[in-house]
């Protein structure tokens, strides 16, 4: 692995790219993941699974916004790396990068979730959701105190988070309630809410 990773820096030097940047990381995982599906493509064959396009399941207008504003939002996170460890702030972007992983991966749970399951699993994971929102802001509010360049970035999630606004509102009093007390025990339902 480590002798890939060499291999790779060096082909990026040698057309002129520096190896660390977002291009050059971009690249690399394209092609990791090109690679690690022609291998899954392989073993699905010999194992004789049908690797038809399984067709994309029907989405609602606000899940697929919703799905934008985390692209959109990941996009301008990644322009702002740069500019952001050039002012010493790599540790502090590198956190706001990984609670925006988390929101986009909850946001992804709870606009595909099926409305008659809302109560069961959209609520829950929706009060999650809130509370990674929240300490994705506050990284970010530190990185635009440090960084002029963040304005794309809070523009971003702030468009987000007006798209989640009409989902939290629907979650009710009860389950905030029930999650208070969850954290109070220390029994919270998810490793994201329990406090340390």
């Amino acid at each position: 692995m480590v002798r890939r990773i060499e291999q790779r820096a060096w082909v990026h030097r040698a057309n002129g790219r520096d190896p660390d940047s977002p291009e050059a990381f971009a690249m690399d995982l394209d092609e990791e993941t090109a690679r690690a599906l022609r291998m899954a493509q392989d073993v699905a064959r010999e194992e004789g699974i049908d690797l038809a396009e399984v067709p994309e399941p029907p989405s609602s207008l606000d899940a697929r916004r919703a799905r934008n504003a985390v692209h959109a939002l990941v996009r301008a996170s990644v322009a702002l790396r740069e500019p952001a460890h050039a002012r010493g702030l790599a540790d502090l972007h590198h956190d706001f990068d990984a609670a925006v992983v988390l929101v986009g991966m909850k946001v992804a749970r709870v606009t595909h979730c099926l409305p008659e399951f809302f109560d069961f699993d959209a609520a829950p994971n929706l009060l999650v959701l809130e509370r990674a929102f929240a300490d994705a802001r506050a990284r970010l509010d530190a990185l635009a105190a440090g960084c002029e360049d963040a304005a794309p970035v809070v523009a971003a999630f702030d468009e987000l988070a007006s798209l989640l606004a009409p989902l939290l509102a629907r979650v009710r009093p009860e389950h905030r309630a029930h999650l208070a007390e969850c954290i109070a025990r220390g029994e919270a339902p998810s490793p994201f809410v329990r406090t340390v």
